[in-house]
């Protein structure tokens, strides 16, 4: 009997500059002052704008998984944050423009492996928290009109392969493999 290999819980994705995940942290002290109990912010460093999710994978999936990342060749991003909205009535997030066509390359370079669960509708985004109880959209939409604007626009030069760790504490997220863009 073979013993099934362990199993990792991955993603691709951008890792955002310190100026957006300061930016990003400005806009959660302004949700916390008047949600603070009923909001889970996402940690400072965990920000990151995901590509595809991979889900659950095997050593060998991710293999092939990072020999496609590899061969994968596009110029670097210039992101910008053009807003925010919501996901479910419980998901807050700042929309990200400018990763659409390297989603797109990931999804379609991966795709022959029939490992990644990617979307077919890739809307480019940071969470910055999620609601322990769902709202109704005027509510959500109330605190999201007054979060404050980033005009700065910034360029990634590189993407990541990461892992996902969940625990009883939350997600803790991990690079497995940088790959330069280019």
């Amino acid at each position: 009997m073979t013993k099934p290999q362990p199993r990792i819980r991955s993603f691709v994705a951008v890792e955002f500059p310190k100026s957006f995940r300061d930016h990003f942290v400005a806009c959660q002290q302004s949700l916390s002052s008047e949600t603070i109990d009923s909001l889970r912010f996402t940690k400072r460093h965990q920000f990151h704008l995901t590509l595809m999710f991979l889900g659950d994978c095997t050593t060998v999936e991710l293999e092939k998984i990072d020999a496609t990342l590899r061969a994968i060749r596009h110029p670097p991003l210039s992101m910008e944050c053009i807003g925010y909205d919501f996901f479910n009535s419980s998901t807050i997030y700042a929309r990200i423009s400018g990763a659409d066509s390297l989603a797109r390359m990931v999804n379609e370079k991966l795709a022959p492996l029939h490992i990644a669960q990617g979307h077919l509708n890739f809307i480019g985004h940071a969470t910055l928290a999620r609601m322990k109880k769902k709202k109704s959209s005027a509510s959500i939409r109330r605190l999201l009109k007054n979060l404050p604007s980033l005009s700065e626009i910034s360029t990634a030069e590189k993407f990541c392969l990461y892992q996902s760790k969940i625990s009883h504490l939350g997600a803790d997220y991990s690079v497995i493999e940088t790959y330069s863009l280019g």
